[in-house]
C-alpha cells in the first residue's frame, strides 16, 4: 500500500481542527432539539400517567375484534374492585403529593394575605 505524498499532506492540523470545529457544532445543533423534547416529556409525563389506564379500554372499545364471553356480574364486580384497588396503590402516592403541594400553596398565599391585613 502506497500513500501518495499529496494525499499524506492534504489534511493539515488546521483541516483536522476545522472539521472537529464543524462536527462538534453539528453534534450540538442536533441534540438542542433533543433535550427540549425530553424537557417536555418530563412536564407530561404524570398526566401521561394517569391518562394511560384510561387509554387501553377506550383503544380496545374502538378496535372491536371478537366478541367476549359473557361474565356473570359477580366476576365482573371483582374485577373492577381488583383494578380500583390497583390503580389507588399506583397512583396514592402522587395524588397525595399533588394535594400536599397545593394545601402548601395555598395555606402560603392565605398567610401572606392575613399578615398583611394586619398591618
Amino acid at each position: 500500500m502506497d500513500i501518495d505524498d499529496e494525499d499524506a499532506q492534504g489534511w493539515g492540523l488546521a483541516d483536522a481542527i476545522e472539521a472537529l470545529k464543524a462536527d462538534l457544532a453539528n453534534l450540538q445543533h442536533s441534540t438542542s432539539g433533543f433535550f427540549t423534547i425530553l424537557d417536555r416529556a418530563r412536564s407530561f409525563s404524570p398526566w401521561l400517567l394517569m391518562a394511560v389506564p384510561a387509554a387501553f379500554p377506550l383503544l380496545k372499545l374502538f378496535r372491536g375484534g371478537k366478541a367476549e364471553k359473557p361474565r356473570s356480574p359477580l366476576q365482573g364486580r371483582l374485577a373492577k374492585l381488583m383494578l380500583g384497588f390497583r390503580l389507588y396503590r399506583q397512583y396514592a402516592p402522587m395524588v397525595r403529593s399533588m394535594i400536599g403541594q397545593f394545601q402548601a400553596r395555598r395555606s402560603a398565599a392565605a398567610s401572606g394575605r392575613a399578615s398583611s391585613r394586619q398591618f
